[in-house]
């Protein structure tokens, strides 16, 4: 009776048609314990009941290892290249009536037949199942052997691919006039890697190439070069005004080699200047500079864009891409900043207000100032006769904000700069704070691909007009009205004698 019922427990398993579940195959082995327990440890049912749990763990095994094989065929079809890389295409929607309608999951507006030719080859790449994606093995190991299972996933590198190229090409972007220049440049994402150098790999002269390398400034070129410290391919320069081919020249400043920057290298800062600090790269009276607030503004040779008195606060940016500097810190290329001021003894008056949107003349300056724009106007503290003024000016003399308000009856209590361009303040930048800038912040701040060119100031360019009205008046003055026509009389005839 023992003997059966042992031999009916071991050969059970093998009668099972559909895989157990792991609670069921748990019931299973603890009905083959109490069969044990009941029995006694010296009954011959102990040995068969073991023959029964071995015959059942093998009858497992076995099916998992028929499960796993037919996973594998599976996944080796599913997983093939050709399925992997086989474009997904537009989706059939269908639309109220019913109808199917192809329509594209990921819709990206194609590059006009106009537009660069980087944008169109770029436009291909895309296209290009195989460009952006890649397979990646799972590092997890398997098996007794410890080896990797053949199993992966695809992994679509587009964005990523498209956010390196758009940074990229933000930091290669250069101070442009003209579409020949533009043409000129390749963005192509294929083309831009992040050790070439920033300012291109076409010749320049000697004095942009020492001044973006950081050995020096673009108005001390001329005197290390007419001191002998200056050499190209193993030969002192002598002349200043010699054009540097990068990938062939070997440039050295005191024996040492100079390179351009690359993209890589390029840096740019938002800054929050508190009150206290000086915006310069180093004082020599030992003062505190902005440049003890940024931890590598000095390994990496940064400097400030503009500036702002020490007892000013608010937006600073620091860059070391050199060429940018003049573009947006000098006046005549029109780059707005924005100011938030308080002023003492209240609102200031229409007159006041006016000469300032006209441009304010002050008796220490030869010519008046530019005029301010956005001007608005808040009266904050109305016991305490403190007002709040917002503008927009596009110069930065000495002191101009404290001069302006102070000629006008209205001393100063405190500046801060909000804006600069396109750019505005960081809110979450507390004052001595600092963050890089993403490359969105960067392009607004450069402006359009194409720049306007440099403007002369308005009253130059007022002076101009005027001498150019006087010269036409005086054109008009000594016009003969009877010797003019006659003139024009005889060449008419004589026009129409050589028709005939």
């Amino acid at each position: 009776m023992t003997l059966a019922l042992a031999a009916t427990v071991a050969a059970r398993p093998a009668r099972l048609g559909p895989p157990l579940s792991s609670s069921a195959r748990d019931r299973q082995f603890g009905a083959v314990r109490a069969r044990c327990e009941v029995d006694g440890g010296n009954s011959p049912v102990l040995g068969f009941s073991a023959l029964g749990i071995v015959g059942l763990a093998a009858a497992g095994a076995g099916r998992r290892r028929a499960r796993g094989q037919a996973t594998v065929r599976q996944a080796s079809k599913k997983y093939s290249f050709e399925n992997l890389y086989k474009s997904s295409g537009p989706s059939e929607v269908p639309d109220e009536e019913g109808n199917s309608n192809e329509v594209d999951r990921n819709p990206r507006r194609p590059p006009s037949e106009n537009a660069a030719s980087w944008r169109q080859e770029n436009a291909k790449l895309r296209e290009d199942s195989q460009f952006s994606k890649s397979w990646e093995w799972d590092p997890n190991p398997r098996g007794r052997k410890q080896k990797p299972f053949a199993k992966g996933q695809v992994v679509d590198n587009t964005q990523e691919i498209d956010d390196s190229a758009s940074k990229l090409r933000t930091m290669y972007k250069r101070p442009r006039f003209g579409w020949k220049e533009v043409k000129e440049d390749d963005l192509r994402t294929t083309s831009l890697k992040g050790d070439m150098p920033a300012i291109g790999s076409g010749e320049v002269w000697l004095s942009k190439f020492l001044a973006h390398s950081g050995a020096c400034s673009r108005r001390t070129v001329t005197e290390v070069v007419l001191q002998g410290r200056v050499t190209v391919n193993g030969e002192i320069v002598q002349d200043p005004v010699t054009k540097i081919n990068p990938q062939k020249d070997v440039v050295r400043l005191d024996n040492k080699v100079r390179q351009l920057k690359t993209l890589d290298e390029l840096v740019w800062v938002m800054l929050n200047k508190p009150k206290g600090y000086l915006t310069t790269m180093d004082d020599p009276m030992g003062r505190k500079t902005i440049m003890d607030l940024v931890p590598f503004a000095k390994q990496r040779r940064l400097v400030p864009i503009g500036r702002i008195d020490r007892n000013a606060s608010g937006l600073v940016f620091l860059t070391n891409d050199y060429e940018w500097h003049t573009i947006l810190a000098h006046p005549r290329y029109e780059h707005s900043r924005r100011y938030k001021v308080e002023v003492y003894n209240g609102v200031p008056n229409r007159e006041k207000l006016q000469a300032l949107q006209r441009g304010l003349e002050l008796p220490d300056e030869a010519r008046p100032l530019l005029p301010l724009s956005d001007l608005e106007v808040d009266n904050t503290n109305k016991e305490a006769e403190i007002a709040t003024i917002t503008f927009g000016i596009q110069e930065g003399k000495y002191r101009m904000i404290l001069r302006m308000f102070e000629y006008l009856g209205h001393p100063v209590k405190s500046i801060k700069r909000t804006g600069f361009g396109l750019v505005k303040l960081d809110r979450d930048l507390m004052p001595g704070q600092w963050r890089v800038m993403s490359p969105k912040e960067i392009r607004r701040l450069k402006g359009p691909t194409i720049l306007k060119k440099p403007q002369s100031h308005p009253s130059d360019r007022k002076a101009e007009l005027e001498e150019i009205e006087r010269g036409f008046s005086s054109d008009i003055r000594g016009f003969d009205m009877n010797q003019d026509l006659s003139q024009l009389d005889y060449f008419a005839q004589k026009a129409d004698q050589e028709d005939e």
